[in-house]
């Protein structure tokens, strides 16, 4: 039988933590934007966003540690990159089509895309603490250098997306910029498996057609 292969190393652990963090928060921000035309930027619309991105970052970890234990979390890094990318580029036309077309929907909607991209973005750290961890002398170490990293990622996305980000781009330009790296994240991850590459090459032609 084939030997499995390696988890990621130091380094392309730490990117992932971190690139999966941030755009939590880079999502979460940028939905604040996106909604005001319709919800307002009231104080029930940013509890309303910051209250499924919590739920999202809590399930995610929770399933995510879950599901880590139960089977081998290499194979699962690249489609939650990926899947996450698609949602989070097509929510602009996800939110003003529903807007437009049923507006009953909208919460419901925008829940769905803070939701399915934040929980499965931060199932990401789970997924490559378990892959990191070789033996409990060093599970202190690190759990603690991921969360650590993790918390870095999500100020650097936070601080990005409020004084850079929104004040030079037009929030559409955001998440379908976001998505698509996030796509790419999922082909390199993926791309020594046919059929991660398979996967993310058609994920990437479905982010390109909602841009």
């Amino acid at each position: 039988m084939p030997s499995p292969a390696p988890g990621p190393g130091p380094r392309a652990a730490a990117a992932l933590v971190f690139g999966s963090s941030a755009a939590v928060l880079v999502v979460e921000i940028v939905a604040l934007r996106l909604l005001a035309p319709y919800l307002g930027l009231t104080l029930e619309t940013s509890t309303m966003v910051i209250g499924v991105a919590l739920t999202a970052i809590a399930l995610g970890s929770w399933l995510g540690g879950r599901l880590a234990d139960q089977v081998d979390p290499r194979p699962l890094i690249a489609p939650a990159l990926g899947v996450s990318g698609v949602v989070v580029a097509l929510t602009p036309l996800l939110l003003r089509t529903t807007a437009q077309w049923s507006p009953a929907l909208l919460l419901l909607v925008a829940s769905a895309t803070l939701l399915v991209p934040g929980a499965l973005l931060s199932a990401v750290t789970p997924f490559v603490t378990k892959l990191r961890l070789t033996s409990l002398a060093e599970t202190g170490t690190v759990v603690g250098r991921l969360s650590g990293v993790g918390t870095l990622g999500a100020i650097v996305g936070t601080v990005l997306t409020g004084f850079v980000l929104v004040s030079r781009l037009p929030v559409s330009s955001i998440l379908i910029g976001l998505g698509t790296l996030l796509v790419l994240a999922a082909v390199l991850v993926g791309g020594r498996a046919r059929r991660s590459r398979r996967a993310a090459a058609a994920a990437l032609a479905t982010v390109v057609a909602g841009s």
